[in-house]
């Protein structure tokens, strides 16, 4: 296979900054980090490249290739990517950067993959860009030699334009986060999780934590649907008999944080209305029944206070007051009082 030889961004900066900012127009695009990667080829002389997932719980996914054939591809699936140095190094360091196989630690390197998998691949070096984290899963961009190896001049290279690649894929992330169906990912206090396709969480928001530790036994009936049911391209709704509803949602192979991953959005709480009987028993005045009911529509105390035109501190004494007379000390137990008395 001839080797590919494109102009560094050394010798036509302006050429891939223009190259770059197409790519950056690609945010949020099914194929950006195959656009990624294609910014990466214009950098240095390379035979193919490849895009593979990693995860801390889970092998290697290979997500693209490039001038890789199936059978290549299939031998790493099959029998290497247990082996794979680069994986090894990234579940003990987790760190993002540029690095090659030849410079890797040779502790790190199997002889199943040196000695066979690189002489049946017909590669001589490889270079990794490996992007930052996200949860438990991480990309890494790879460019792969036939002949000789990538130069010290060759990482420099990549390493200086690394920045550019690195902000483009956060602002990727971002944008997945903030668009997948309005789940509201931006709000931390919305409930909001994502379980890769081994089952463990690699990401969640603070308001999925408040709604696991207020209703454990909802969270066990929905990983117990979870893993009996197929959940395909269209979302799934649980509907409880207390008004709870819940979205599940597959987020296909090529979702960058974790392929095969899997969405789980809460939509409808367990927050019944404030009914009047509650209001006499607990002795409330209108102004705290209707904090009340706001609370429990999951708003804060900001957007209390915008909608009564009052002060965050007069929400705040409000709450307070709530709270004495529920006899509560947590939002938490506010929101479990009112949905077991439901």
């Amino acid at each position: 296979m001839p080797m590919l030889t494109l102009s560094p961004p050394t010798d036509q900066l302006p050429s891939w900054l223009a190259q770059a900012g197409t790519v950056a127009a690609e945010i949020g695009a099914p194929d950006f980090y195959c656009r990624l990667l294609s910014l990466l080829e214009t950098l240095i002389p390379h035979h193919s490249s490849w895009i593979i997932s990693y995860s801390t719980e889970m092998h290697p996914d290979v997500i693209y290739t490039n001038g890789v054939s199936m059978v290549v591809t299939q031998w790493y699936v099959d029998a290497y990517r247990n082996f794979d140095p680069f994986w090894r190094m990234w579940k003990h360091r987790r760190m993002a950067g540029v690095i090659t196989l030849e410079r890797l630690d040779t502790a790190i390197k199997a002889d199943i993959y040196t000695d066979l998998f690189q002489r049946e691949a017909g590669f001589r070096d490889e270079l990794g860009v490996i992007l930052p984290s996200q949860g438990n899963h991480s990309l890494i961009l790879f460019l792969q030699r036939n002949d000789g190896v990538f130069t010290q001049s060759d990482i420099n290279r990549v390493q200086t334009v690394f920045p550019i690649m690195q902000g483009l894929h956060q602002a990727h992330v971002n944008f997945l986060f903030n668009m997948i169906d309005g789940s509201g990912m931006a709000d931390s206090r919305r409930a909001v999780m994502i379980r890769d396709r081994s089952g463990a969480c690699c990401y969640k928001t603070a308001g999925w934590d408040v709604f696991a530790r207020t209703f454990p036994d909802r969270v066990g009936q929905i990983m117990d649907y979870s893993r009996t049911c197929q959940t395909g391209e269209a979302a799934q709704r649980i509907e409880f008999e207390t008004g709870m509803t819940v979205q599940i949602k597959n987020l296909g192979e090529y979702y960058p944080l974790a392929p095969g991953a899997t969405l789980y959005t809460v939509e409808c709480m367990d927050r019944a209305r404030v009914k009047a009987a509650d209001i006499t028993r607990l002795g409330l005045t209108n102004r705290e029944s209707e904090i009340l009911s706001l609370i429990l529509a999951d708003k804060s105390s900001g957007e209390i206070a915008q909608k009564l035109r009052v002060s965050k501190g007069t929400v705040k004494n409000h709450r307070a007051r709530l709270y004495r007379k529920i006899g509560v000390t947590s939002e938490r137990a506010l929101i479990a009082y009112f949905a077991r008395a439901g």
